[in-house]
């Protein structure tokens, strides 16, 4: 059973409105750290479908096969 704990929701919270501010000012969701399991879910909301489409056919290029960290940032097809 999952506990309530307003921390965690407020840690959400600030890390949403960081990078909301961060997109505004023209900054990216991320950088040489990469993107990871943790900002999967933002990278709609964050990046457009032109720059999608070119880290998916880069993927595709690199990987066709879905072997290096696959599900890591683009759902294995």
């Amino acid at each position: 059973m999952a506990h309530y704990n307003p921390v965690t929701l407020r840690i959400a919270e600030i890390q949403q409105n960081v990078f909301d501010y961060a997109y505004k000012v023209g900054g990216k969701l991320s950088g040489e750290h990469g993107i990871g399991y943790k900002k999967k879910a933002l990278m709609e909301q964050y990046t457009s479908e032109v720059e999608l489409d070119v880290m998916r056919s880069i993927k595709k290029a690199m990987d066709p096969n879905h072997i290096l960290n696959p599900g890591k940032i683009f759902d294995v097809v």
